[in-house]
Formats: C-alpha cells, sequence, structure tokens
C-alpha cells in the first residue's frame, strides 16, 4: 500500500525492481503490461522493453493547442494525437484512412 499521493509511475518502477528481486520466475513469464494513460511513460516503457515485456498502454494527449486534429502540410489530410488520419474531401466531408501496412 502507498499514500494516494504518491506518484503511479514511480512506484510502478519500484515495483518492477522489487519483483525482479523477489519474483524473477514471474518477471521472466511475463508478456503484456497493461495500463492506462497515467503509465504512457518513457522510462516505465524501455523498463519493460528491457524485460521483454510488451507494453499495451493509451497515450496522452499532449497537444496543447485543444485543436482536436492538424493539418499534414499543405494537403487535404488531417490528424489526431493517437495518429488516426482522415482525407478531408472539397464538400469538407472526412473520411477515415486505413492503415494497410
Amino acid at each position: 500500500m502507498t499514500r494516494a499521493s504518491n506518484s503511479e509511475k514511480t512506484e510502478t518502477m519500484k515495483l518492477l525492481e522489487q519483483m525482479e528481486e523477489g519474483h524473477k520466475e514471474q518477471v521472466s513469464g511475463c508478456k503484456y503490461f497493461l495500463g492506462d494513460k497515467r503509465y504512457d511513460n518513457t522510462k516505465i516503457i524501455r523498463c519493460l522493453e528491457e524485460r521483454d515485456i510488451s507494453s499495451i498502454i493509451d497515450i496522452r494527449n499532449c497537444w496543447k493547442d485543444g485543436e482536436e486534429t492538424h493539418q499534414y502540410r499543405d494537403t487535404q489530410l488531417v490528424y489526431n494525437y493517437k495518429g488516426t488520419v482522415w482525407y478531408v474531401g472539397d464538400n469538407g466531408k472526412k473520411t477515415k484512412l486505413i492503415y494497410k501496412g
């Protein structure tokens, strides 16, 4: 148990280190780490990658301008902070594009 004021990121790093010391076989058998966007942190993700654990973490919206989409250069493409891309027709209608590798 920790105080509610403690950072989840800091506590997660401590927990991973403690588990590795005392329960190495459980950590080595772990394949995935699931977390909400509060765990979107480079240190946590690198720590997981070093242990061959795939992180499944929602990303934070770091856009400060309040806009929902941004235009890509001088094109008819717009995208959001999660990477979804739309084509905007001359009539202003957005068509979602599909990523095919």
